[in-house]
C-alpha cells in the first residue's frame, strides 16, 4: 500500500481558535472549507477500505511500541486566548520585522520614529537593554499617537510572554504580559518520497519543530535512517500566535511516525509542575532518569576497573567507578533525583555525597573540596543540582570527581550503563494521563487515515 504512495501534505489549523477577537476574521470560513475536506477524506478512506483500526507494531523497531504522547486538550478553557491586561486593538498597531543586519535604531528610521523615543526607551529600564539582540525574523508591535510619537512596544518574539515598553509622560516603563501568547494547534502530515528531513520541511515543518523531534525521538529512532520511502508522519504541535499574527511554533504534542507495518507513537503530557514530557502509550518515559555524567570534565583520568592497581597505595584495588578531571572548583550536579543518603568524610573519598534515587539507584560522588551547605542527610535533590564542587580531598592525585553508579548496591561502569527512563506514570497522574491522551490520540488517528486516503487518491490518479 505504501510502496505507490507520493506525498500529500496537509496543514490545517485547529478548528477551535484560542482567541475571540479572532472568530470573525474572514479567514474562518477557509478553516471550516477545510475541516469539511478532512472529514470527507475520512469517508474517502473508508471508501478506499482502509484499514479502520490503528497499524500493530512489528519487532523491527529497536524497541517497537506503539507511543502515544499525552498532549494538552484542545478543551474549551484552552481553547481561549489568555487575556492580557489590556486587549489589543489590532488596527492601531504597526508590525516591524527584524532584518538582517538591523538594529533598533535602524528600525525607528525606516518606520520614521523620533531617535529622541529611541534614547527615552533605551535609558528607561534594564529590561530594554535586551533590544540591543535582535534576531532576524523577529517581529515588534509598535504604536504611536496622532504625531508619530512612540507611545507602546512589544517585543512578540517570546515563548510565554511578550515584553511590553509604555510610555508614561515623559518616559517609558516596562511591562510584561503573561500568558499573552495564543496557542492555536496545528498538524503537518506527509509521505516520504526521498529523505524525512527533506520532505518534512516541504511539508511545511519548521526547523525549530524538527529540532525538537529530533531531540524527542532521537534515542529511540535515526529519523533519516529508519523513515525510508513511503514512510508516512503526522506532527501535531502548536503554533503560537500574537494580536492574530504567527510568531512561531511550539511545542510538539504527538508524534505519528509508520514504516511498513511498524508505528511509532508519542505524545507529550505537561506533569503537575506545568513541564512537558514525553511518553509512550504505557505511561513509560521517553526522558532518561539520568545524566550520563555529574560534571563538566577535561578528561577521564581514570576508568571503571575491578581489578585496579592503586596509583597510590600500588596495591590491587577494584576502581567502582570513574575519575573525571576537572579544574578545583567545578560544580558537581545530581545525575537524578534522589535523597541524600550519606554526606561527609569516607576514607580515601574524602568529602563525599551518596545519593538514593530509588528503584534500586544510588550515586556516590568523592574527594569534593567542599559541599552545598543546604544539604544533609535527608535532603531531597533533582537532577542537575549542584551538590558540591571538584577538589583532591582524601586519595587523590590532582583535582577530579569518582563518580560511582550502582544497581542495587552493585557497582556497574558509569559510561556505558544502561539509563533507565523516569518512573512510569501511577496512580492520579497516570489516569490523568490517559484522559488528556484520549482526544490527542484520536487526532492522529483521523490524520493518518485522512493522509492514507489522499495517498490513495493520488496513486489511482
Amino acid at each position: 500500500m505504501f510502496t505507490k504512495t507520493s506525498q500529500q501534505a496537509v496543514r490545517v489549523p485547529a478548528k477551535h481558535a484560542r482567541t475571540s477577537h479572532d472568530r470573525t476574521h474572514a479567514g474562518l470560513s477557509m478553516w471550516t472549507h477545510l475541516t469539511a475536506l478532512l472529514v470527507a477524506s475520512v469517508v474517502a478512506a473508508m471508501a478506499f477500505g482502509l484499514p479502520a483500526e490503528p497499524l500493530q507494531i512489528s519487532n523491527s523497531f529497536e524497541r517497537p511500541v506503539e507511543i502515544e504522547v499525552a498532549l494538552p486538550l484542545p478543551d474549551a478553557a484552552q481553547a481561549s486566548l489568555y487575556q492580557a491586561s489590556e486587549p489589543l486593538d489590532a488596527n492601531a498597531w504597526t508590525t516591524a520585522t527584524v532584518q538582517p543586519g538591523d538594529n533598533l535604531s535602524r528600525i525607528f528610521n525606516r518606520l520614521g520614529l523620533k531617535a529622541d523615543d529611541l534614547y527615552s526607551l533605551m535609558a528607561c529600564c534594564r529590561e530594554s537593554k535586551s533590544l540591543t539582540l535582535l534576531k532576524p525574523g523577529e517581529t515588534f508591535k509598535i504604536r504611536t499617537d496622532d504625531g508619530g510619537e512612540l507611545v507602546e512596544l512589544v517585543r512578540t518574539s517570546q515563548r510565554d510572554s511578550a515584553l511590553r515598553l509604555f510610555r508614561e509622560g515623559d518616559h517609558f516603563k516596562v511591562g510584561k504580559f503573561r500568558h499573552f501568547i495564543e496557542k492555536r494547534p496545528s498538524f503537518v502530515a506527509a509521505t516520504v518520497r526521498r529523505s524525512f528531513p527533506a520532505d518534512a520541511r516541504a511539508a511545511g515543518l519548521s526547523e525549530h519543530l524538527l529540532k525538537q523531534l529530533q531531540g524527542i525521538v532521537g534515542k529511540r529512532l535515526d529519523l533519516s535512517a529508519d523513515l525510508q520511502p513511503g514512510a508516512s508522519f503526522t506532527i501535531l504541535f502548536e503554533e503560537d500566535f500574537f494580536s492574530g499574527e504567527k510568531i512561531g511554533d511550539g511545542d510538539i504534542l504527538a508524534i505519528d511516525l509508520v514504516q511498513q507495518d511498524r508505528q511509532f507513537r508519542v505524545v507529550g503530557f505537561r506533569d503537575s509542575s506545568g513541564e512537558l514530557r514525553y511518553y509512550t502509550p504505557q505511561g513509560e518515559s521517553l526522558r532518561p532518569a539520568f545524566l550520563r555524567y555529574p560534571v563538566r570534565f577535561d578528561k577521564i583520568s581514570s576508568r571503571f576497573n575491578l581489578s585496579r592497581r592503586h596509583p597510590l597505595l600500588g596495591v590491587r584495588r577494584p576502581h567502582k567507578g570513574v575519575d573525571l578531571a576537572a579544574p578545583a572548583g567545578t560544580p558537581i550536579r545530581a545525575v537524578g533525583d534522589g535523597v541524600v543518603q550519606d554526606v561527609g568524610w569516607q576514607s580515601g573519598y574524602g568529602k563525599t555525597i551518596v545519593l538514593d534515587h530509588g528503584r534500586g539507584y544510588t550515586t556516590l560522588y568523592g574527594h569534593m573540596s567542599r559541599f552545598n551547605k543546604k544539604l544533609q542527610v535527608g535532603s531531597s535533590v533533582s537532577k542537575g543540582q549542584i551538590i558540591g564542587y571538584v577538589g583532591r580531598t582524601g586519595l587523590a592525585t590532582g583535582n577530579h570527581v569518582h563518580y560511582e553508579f550502582r544497581v542495587n548496591d552493585q557497582p556497574r561502569n558509569p559510561l556505558t550503563v544502561a539509563l533507565p527512563g523516569d518512573p512510569p506514570l501511577k496512580g492520579q497522574q497516570r489516569a490523568r494521563f490517559q484522559q488528556k491522551t484520549q482526544l490527542l490520540l484520536a487526532q492522529l488517528d483521523l490524520h493518518q487515515r485522512t493522509q492514507l486516503a489522499l495517498n490513495s487518491t493520488a496513486s489511482g490518479q
